[in-house]
């Protein structure tokens, strides 16, 4: 429901917040990027957070639903240079491999 999604993605700004230390958070969010549905810009901006290309409708993670609801969120402190997506048979979602950087 949007209502526990906009929970959980609070719990998970004031989590990051907390630690105040660099962070990379993956997984799957079960949310696009779609317009309906402002968690994940909300939690970008919240956070400083960055990911890999978000509004690339071509990235599907989930290919029952044509969506990507798999997502890598980085801190300031790293870049994303690359991201990848395999189906490699084990499971209903795609993998995602990135190559992570420092911020120089």
């Amino acid at each position: 429901r949007e209502s526990v999604r906009a929970e959980q993605i609070n719990d998970l700004i004031s989590y990051v917040k907390t630690q105040k230390r660099p962070f990379i958070i993956m997984g799957d969010f079960n949310i696009d990027w779609s317009k309906q549905t402002a968690q994940l810009q909300d939690f970008l901006r919240r956070t400083g957070a960055k990911t890999y290309q978000a509004t690339n409708d071509n990235l599907i993670t989930f290919p029952a639903r044509n969506q990507r609801i798999d997502w890598i969120f980085v801190s300031p402190e790293f870049d994303i240079e690359t991201q990848k997506i395999v189906n490699n048979g084990l499971s209903d979602h795609y993998v995602l491999i990135a190559t992570v950087t420092i911020h120089q």
